[in-house]
């Protein structure tokens, strides 16, 4: 059985991030203030990843001038589900709606950086970094495959820790004509914007507390 997350424009809730592993490599980052406000380098605003799919198509697209070859830019960070302690194992995929058009011709390709943080925001240990060579489609609201049975490194996860996404991207690009780089996500199933990533294991979720654990934690 596996397990599916999808990106959610909801404001992420503690265990989170508040920088991004990654974000010091980005040229770019792209306009979006879900999650608590705009990122940059000093502080992000994570979003969640849900089991369950949006219900409210979402786009955010910026038109950008690549002068030189290689470029990185920045999407958002995405935070699971507090976990179960659990070894963290196996390959994933990820279908998602990138946008790369308006422009010449030219290589967008996603790359994220995955790993599991800590219930006590301590620091993160890495399950991937990892670029596809899948460049982005030309128009958004339409899903690719970008990523692909990637194998991730085993972690083992304690009660409460969270897994964390990072979506970026990187262009090969040698043009100075403007493009659109775009990402679309938190739609419903068959939108086109219902962007997620699938693990190969089923992981198990922490559990809520009982109503009895809940009045212990209050007296």
């Amino acid at each position: 059985m596996t397990t599916k997350l999808y990106f959610r424009t909801d404001t992420a809730p503690e265990p989170k991030p508040s920088t991004g592993e990654k974000m010091p490599y980005a040229w770019h980052i792209l306009p979006n203030t879900y999650g608590g406000g705009q990122d940059d380098i000093s502080a992000t605003h994570p979003c969640k990843m849900s089991l369950t799919p949006g219900t409210a198509n979402t786009s955010h697209i910026q038109s950008y001038t690549e002068p030189g070859a290689v470029h990185n830019g920045w999407v958002k960070q995405y935070v699971s589900p507090p976990l179960a302690a659990q070894r963290i194992t196996g390959t994933f995929d990820i279908t998602a709606d990138f946008l790369a058009s308006g422009g010449p011709t030219q290589s967008m390709n996603p790359l994220i950086c995955m790993y599991v943080w800590k219930r006590d925001n301590s620091g993160s240990t890495r399950l991937a970094y990892v670029v596809t060579s899948v460049a982005a489609n030309k128009t958004i609201g339409t899903l690719q495959f970008f990523f692909t049975t990637v194998i991730m490194a085993d972690v083992d996860a304690l009660d409460g820790d969270v897994i964390v996404i990072e979506i970026m991207w990187t262009d090969n690009n040698t043009k100075t004509v403007a493009y659109d780089h775009g990402f679309g996500y938190n739609g419903a199933v068959g939108s086109g914007y219902e962007s997620y990533i699938e693990f190969s294991m089923n992981i198990a979720w922490q559990a809520a507390p009982s109503a009895d654990q809940f009045m212990d934690q209050i007296i």
